[in-house]
């Protein structure tokens, strides 16, 4: 009975989920993560003009807490929210999901607006591309790369 009792307790400890994991800057599966990113140059599709205006923030931090009214289950929280996306509290969270076990999703949009970085994962290290977009169908689109930074209670505020 006793040795049972040690084995559940025993799993029970060593549980890696995101959700339970202590933060920690120098642990790869430490939650909640943060990215420092730099966005290159944007670049509009062919006969498009559009002044990108929401850029993601420097500083992002992944939370594993549900990003509440952010369009659909398995997302998570994400700060700061972009400026010019939140207007006096409407518009969409911002938000992240995992696309694959080394890839990530991070979205801001007001609704009709807004930028998403779509990023892979190589050991502290992040690069992908950063697409912004409009209700109106325009877009343009920016390299993003990044690496893990220490995460601070309250990033952008």
């Amino acid at each position: 009975m006793r040795a049972a009792f040690l084995l559940v307790l025993l799993v029970a400890c060593t549980n890696s989920s995101p959700e339970r994991a202590a933060s920690s800057a120098g642990s790869s599966d430490a939650w909640p993560r943060c990215f420092e990113l730099q966005v290159g140059a944007w670049t509009p599709r062919p006969g498009q003009q559009l002044d990108v205006t929401h850029a993601p923030p420097a500083v992002v931090q992944l939370d594993t807490l549900e990003a509440v009214g952010a369009g659909g289950p398995g997302r998570r929280r994400l700060s700061p929210n972009a400026p010019t996306l939140s207007r006096a509290g409407r518009g969409i969270p911002p938000s992240w999901t995992r696309l694959a076990s080394d890839s990530l999703e991070l979205l801001w949009s007001s609704g009709y607006d807004g930028v998403f970085v779509t990023l892979a994962e190589r050991g502290d290290s992040v690069s992908g591309r950063a697409r912004a977009f409009t209700d109106y169908g325009s877009e343009a689109s920016a390299r993003v790369t990044g690496r893990r930074s220490a995460c601070f209670t309250e990033v952008g505020r």
